[in-house]
């Protein structure tokens, strides 16, 4: 009965709920059609890709911090923080493969995954990083 009522009245994994929110923010940016230019005349398309590792950056932060928050403790965090990186990446590859086929005036560009890819590797190094002077071994 005790175990019950504990699974009822869970902490709300505010992090989790901050993922969501973030990923829904970036597929619909991904998707939509921008019809003006921000800067006439600058050439920013370098700016694209550091926005691609910024996003996907984040969005490995929050990923990680929500699995280790949220998902059961039998399963190793390094496992749960490789399968939201594997997940992470497929999502930034299907958001480039919609970009191609949905006629939103958006192109589906090789180097954008790279950049999401750089990005995701760098989430993951940060999360291990903030965890490796707390305990000798990434709580679980």
């Amino acid at each position: 009965m005790n175990n019950t009522k504990n699974l009822l009245v869970r902490k709300p994994n505010w992090v989790g709920l901050l993922f969501i929110l973030w990923i829904s923010g970036i597929s619909a940016l991904s998707l939509i059609s921008f019809d003006f230019e921000i800067t006439p005349g600058v050439d920013l398309s370098f700016t694209d890709k550091i926005a691609h590792f910024t996003f996907h950056c984040i969005s490995m932060l929050l990923g990680g911090f929500a699995v280790r928050d949220r998902f059961n403790s039998s399963v190793p965090f390094e496992r749960r923080l490789t399968f939201m990186a594997v997940g992470l990446f497929l999502y930034g590859i299907a958001i480039e493969a919609l970009q191609a086929i949905l006629p939103t005036g958006r192109s589906a560009e090789l180097l954008d995954v790279l950049s999401n890819t750089m990005g995701l590797v760098m989430g993951v190094l940060l999360i291990k990083l903030l965890f490796k002077n707390r305990q000798s071994k990434i709580p679980g």
